[in-house]
């Protein structure tokens, strides 16, 4: 038997994505694809493996709608997904007193399932869920990694040093940050708090 072993870059982009696993395979035989590590992306390769009836073994990415609405029998999920996130996470913090969530979701695919699938088991469980935030990023932006929004917050953290500074926004200003908070990639930013408004 040979194999052979082909990859493309999908940017992050659902659109190219698919025009890759098209071309695969209308024109270059492939009959498996793998791997496909963001949601958006796998969701759309999905809809193109059921069309041209191949297989594609999801070895990252985790919206549950794999499994759920968009679930196809040319596609296996071999990897966690948002409704396993969401049930471990939400049902064992609601049930040792974390019943009040707000969601600060990144506004993608992988983020709406999760924030969906955890607000699910966070109500049936007693909790309550009082809101969202949303990242905002420009629909041909998202799923995309934005180098200028990182620089961005590094000019707010930075800012942050001076404990006063968020007093001296405008209310213009604040709320530029406030957009900017749940953007952050490795957390939420330390910062986030000077923004709160003291009665």
């Amino acid at each position: 038997m040979k194999v052979e072993i082909v990859s493309a870059d999908h940017q992050n982009k659902p659109d190219i994505g698919a025009n890759i696993a098209r071309k695969w395979f209308d024109i270059d035989g492939v009959d498996m694809i793998t791997d496909v590590p963001n949601s958006g992306v796998a969701l759309a390769v999905n809809e193109v493996t059921r069309e041209k009836n191949k297989v594609f073994l999801v070895a990252n990415a985790a919206t549950s709608d794999l499994t759920g609405p968009k679930c196809s029998p040319n596609t296996i999920h071999w990897t966690y997904d948002t409704w396993m996130l969401g049930n471990a996470t939400g049902k064992a913090v609601v049930k040792t007193g974390g019943d009040t969530w707000f969601f600060l979701t990144a506004d993608y695919a992988f983020g709406q399932a999760l924030e969906r699938d955890t607000t699910k088991v966070v109500v049936s469980n007693g909790g309550k869920v009082l809101g969202t935030l949303r990242s905002e990023r420009p629909d041909h932006e998202k799923n995309s990694f934005l180098v200028r929004w990182q620089f961005g917050l590094a000019g707010i953290a930075a800012e942050a040093e001076d404990s006063n500074w968020a007093k001296r926004l405008t209310e213009q200003e604040a709320e530029l940050a406030r957009r900017y908070a749940p953007i952050e990639l490795n957390g939420f930013p330390s910062w986030h708090e000077s923004l709160a408004i003291e009665e």
